[in-house]
């Protein structure tokens, strides 16, 4: 993604005018973010819960398909593992 496609806002405590040192900071969180919302790892802390089959998925590629859908099945939940 890139950065001037997301939205962030940001508080800081002391208000200085150093712009670079805040461009600096905020390019840091940006790479942060980019590691973090991989679709890998997305896919790697969800579950499906369907409650049709009553049963839960959370076999990676079974995840995906789920995550790529664009409307869930009724009955059929994505529940983070934390």
């Amino acid at each position: 993604m890139s950065r001037s496609k997301r939205n962030l806002l940001v508080m800081v405590k002391k208000s200085s005018s150093n712009d670079h040192a805040l461009e600096y900071e905020l390019e840091q969180l940006h790479r942060i973010l980019m590691t973090t919302e991989d679709f890998e790892r997305i896919a790697n802390v969800y579950e499906v819960i369907d409650l049709n089959r009553f049963k839960v998925i959370r076999k990676n590629g079974r995840v995906k398909k789920s995550l790529l859908r664009r409307d869930l099945k009724h009955f059929e939940f994505l529940i983070p593992l934390n």
